[in-house]
């Protein structure tokens, strides 16, 4: 195996499948035409954002390098909480100027294929020991 290749099971592999989910349970809220479609909407949002929660701190260890993890992941948290802060309201006027949330959720569903278009590329490359089953551990980022 090269060493560039990548584990099937790395953590950007990972990522990239909980992208398009939670873009995917943007549809299931669009044409939710009952409860049941709500629910199904809940649950694929909720393991969508699972599996982007989880990894995402091997995620940017492995993707900026950094000598000090906290920084870069206390920025990348903070911002989320930002997000989660100011991205509620913002729905709000929209929904009073077009009397419906299909504009709110179109735009939660563009955002969502922006964002795998930008995570598509990302090819982190696993460990040796798991990859080549060798001694050492070291990681190794293919460009």
């Amino acid at each position: 195996m090269d060493e560039t290749e990548l584990c099937p099971s790395s953590t950007a592999n990972l990522f990239k499948i909980s992208v398009p989910l939670i873009a995917a349970s943007c549809l299931l809220w669009l044409a939710a035409p009952a409860y049941a479609w709500l629910a199904a909407f809940a649950v694929t949002l909720g393991l969508g954002y699972g599996l982007r929660f989880a990894p995402m701190p091997a995620m940017l260890i492995e993707q900026f390098r950094v000598q000090h993890p906290g920084a870069i992941l206390g920025i990348f948290f903070m911002a989320s909480g930002v997000a989660a802060v100011l991205g509620p309201p913002l729905p709000g006027p929209v929904l009073d100027v077009t009397g419906g949330h299909a504009w709110g959720i179109g735009f939660a569903l563009a955002i969502g294929v922006l964002g795998f278009l930008a995570v598509a590329p990302l090819r982190l490359a696993c460990e040796e020991l798991a990859c080549k089953g060798s001694a050492s551990s070291g990681l190794r980022r293919s460009d």
